[in-house]
């Protein structure tokens, strides 16, 4: 838990405010000093989502205590929820309170509004009320409107205080309520606000809510996220439904606002979503429609190169190609070619490895069937984390054969237990320039590495599943061609 208190805190009518930050459930107790054991006030905060994988309190989740008693020196205690729902007790943190500084009001701004049609009322949302005032962060302010019935919002304290209500400042400069009131065809509606140190007139101008409305919901919905800043609503029954069958989304307060999260992978396109409110007994009193699009993007498959020298018949040939998804990252890379045969066409897959000095590169090496007549064509496909796919088409033309009066080459065949071994990473390293190339094993467990100079090698294999590993000597000379078994063993 990061307490972070005010130095000193604010002393108002009500009792004063303070920050604080947590990654769960966090219980709040108050108590005097000259009274520890007398606990004056619990309550929960949960977490809001902003990130599933970073869960914080948004703008670190200011606390205004109301209606305490007049304690000299109030001590806050913090109790951490964790997980298991296990009650973790933080010490005490004594606070001094400045009592010098009152709220003193200066000059006001006004403020916007957004309705939403119920059936015998508008329900009202302001959605800023700005002015200044002297207070560093927070303060309190009395707002009373004519025929105003009821004041209320999900999730804040609002306490009726006589005539007018007393509502808290969310943060600096604004302040949000909403509630009902008897509506005419009037579209100017002025009201007070007033604090200690004066009172300020501030009109807003009025209109019914309808579906043409373009606040409802974000245009940009490339990250499946609703988010929405004006909905008040009276408890938790929040439903989110589709067109398309209907399905009851999570509901996730904020102090300034609702986000709902749900996956949408598979249903891309243009969607019309509804937001219902209902009352406690399932009534809906309001509903807005707004049509989306639904897009993610795809993974980005480019540069694609031939890494070999010659692309020849009876020969491997080595190529690489970058594939990139800054959304959701690359889950999946794979690539193959087809083979022409007498009966039938064969699909041959070629393994790929993530290559170690580029982040985006992904290296395939495959050998080239000694009958297979040109252009070869390879086909590319990268999956992203949400599952969706981008393939690109490659095509290869073979070059004529180049003779070799002296052949020099190292083969053999990767085993573990009897087994052949595909698409594991051969290594020769060459003792004298202390360089190395590299295979990966084809169906077969085959591997070759041609084109050598006379010279002594150490050809390696590792096994990662099962952290066998298979390692050999060679002392290759002109003309030779070696004939090797790597058997994997632990």
């Amino acid at each position: 838990v990061v307490f972070k208190p005010k130095i000193p805190p604010v002393k108002t009518d009500t009792g004063f405010s303070l920050d604080f930050s947590s990654r769960d459930k966090i219980f709040i107790e108050i108590s005097d000093n000259l009274k520890p054991t007398n606990i004056y006030q619990q309550r929960l905060f949960s977490p809001s989502i902003i990130n599933p994988t970073d869960y914080l309190f948004v703008q670190d989740a200011k606390y205004y205590p109301t209606n305490l008693p007049n304690y000299k020196n109030p001590s806050i205690r913090l109790n951490l929820m964790s997980q298991n729902k296990n009650l973790i007790p933080q010490p005490f943190v004594d606070l001094s309170i400045d009592q010098s500084k009152t709220p003193s009001f200066k000059s006001g701004t006004g403020a916007t509004s957004l309705f939403l049609k119920s059936e015998n009322s508008v329900e009202l949302f302001l959605k800023d009320i700005n002015f200044d005032y002297n207070l560093p962060d927070t303060g309190e302010v009395h707002v009373n409107i004519d025929n105003f019935k009821r004041c209320f919002r999900y999730g804040f304290n609002v306490i009726p205080f006589g005539s007018p209500y007393l509502l808290s400042l969310i943060k600096k400069n604004e302040v949000r309520f909403s509630g009902e009131f008897s509506f005419s065809d009037q579209k100017i509606l002025t009201f007070p606000i007033q604090t200690d140190g004066g009172t300020l007139n501030s009109t807003i101008e009025v209109g019914l809510f309808d579906d043409k409305n373009t606040d409802s919901f974000p245009t940009d919905f490339s990250l499946a996220e609703l988010h929405t800043t004006f909905l008040s609503v009276r408890n938790n029954n929040f439903r989110l439904l589709q067109k398309q069958g209907e399905g009851l989304f999570s509901l996730f307060s904020f102090v300034d606002d609702w986000k709902i999260h749900w996956d949408v992978s598979g249903s891309v396109g243009k969607k019309v979503v509804h937001a219902v409110m209902k009352d406690d007994k399932g009534q809906v009193i309001s509903k807005i429609s707004k049509s989306i699009v639904v897009d993610f993007s795809l993974p980005k498959l480019s540069n694609f190169k031939i890494l070999s020298d010659l692309v020849v018949p009876g020969k491997s040939v080595r190529f690489a190609i970058n594939a990139s998804d800054q959304e959701s990252g690359i889950s999946k890379i794979t690539s193959s070619f087809v083979k022409s045969g007498v009966e039938k066409s064969i699909l041959v897959d070629i393994p790929l490895v993530k290559s170690e000095d580029f982040p985006d590169q992904f290296i395939g090496s495959f050998l080239v069937p000694s009958d297979l007549k040109s252009p070869i064509e390879i086909s590319i496909t990268a999956f992203n984390g949400l599952g969706r796919s981008s393939v690109l088409t490659k095509t290869i033309m073979l070059s004529a054969p180049t003779p070799v009066s002296v052949v020099t080459s190292i083969k053999g065949v990767v085993k573990e237990g009897g087994r052949f071994q595909p698409g594991l990473v051969v290594t020769l390293y060459d003792e004298k320039s202390k360089k190395s190339k590299i295979f990966i094993s084809n169906e077969n467990g085959e591997f070759v590495f041609e084109q050598l100079e006379p010279l002594s090698y150490k050809i390696s294999v590792e096994k990662p599943s099962s952290s066998r590993t298979a390692t050999k000597i060679v002392d290759l000379k002109l003309g030779q061609t070696v004939n090797l078994i790597l058997e994997l063993l632990q």
